[in-house]
């Protein structure tokens, strides 16, 4: 059996979450949640953060960040600052009043892992602005092309004969002569030529 130093009182002090040691590499994240919380000896606070990762080995996960802002070691909350600095910068964000303001604003992820003094491996977060060619185009840069226009009736030019060529001209065949009737008999009178009727009088 043995004494505690003092009476524990387990509601007073965050549970833990196990330690997730996350595979190196360059991921796209965004921030989905964040809140203040206290230190664990109540003198100071640190910003936790929880990006969603949409790539890589990590696609789908969601990874936490916790920044000692507040801390009574003053290198750590150093470097704390120094590190929400930068995140801020990736997000295109220079003053920011509420931690909701980096929510939402995709971000490069760039995971590392070091060996701590104690032997253990850990995990070290940095952030950097999106690549240009990684960002989404806006869809008023893609050229339109312009649409054909009919042209006004009175634009449209009349129809015009076509030319006969004269070759083809000569080479058409002539129309028939009409023949000739020959020439009726004359009188035995020597007046007008007899016609057929005038025949039948005759002779009888």
């Amino acid at each position: 059996m043995a004494m505690l130093p003092q009476v524990f009182d387990a509601s007073l002090i965050d549970p833990s979450e196990g330690y997730v040691l996350w595979p190196a590499g360059t991921y796209t994240a965004q921030i989905v949640a964040s809140d203040m919380r206290p230190t664990k000896d109540g003198t100071g606070q640190y910003l936790q953060l929880e990006m969603l990762v949409f790539d890589g080995a990590l696609a789908g996960k969601r990874v936490t960040e916790r920044l000692n802002l507040l801390h009574r070691n003053e290198r750590a909350s150093e470097i704390a600052n120094r590190t929400l600095s930068a995140l801020c910068r990736a997000i295109g964000k220079r003053i920011v009043a509420e931690s909701t303001e980096l929510h939402d604003q995709p971000f490069t992820l760039e995971i590392a892992v070091r060996a701590t003094a104690q032997g253990r491996a850990a995990n070290l977060f940095f952030y950097r602005a999106l690549a240009p060619s990684a960002k989404p185009q806006h869809a008023s840069s893609q050229q339109v092309q312009p649409r054909p226009v009919a042209p006004h009736p009175a634009q449209v030019p009349s129809a015009q004969p076509m030319p006969v060529s004269t070759s083809a001209a000569q080479t058409l065949p002539a129309p028939p002569t009409q023949p000739l009737r020959p020439p009726l008999p004359a009188s035995s009178t020597g007046g007008d030529p007899i016609m057929p009727w005038h025949r039948k009088l005759v002779l009888e």
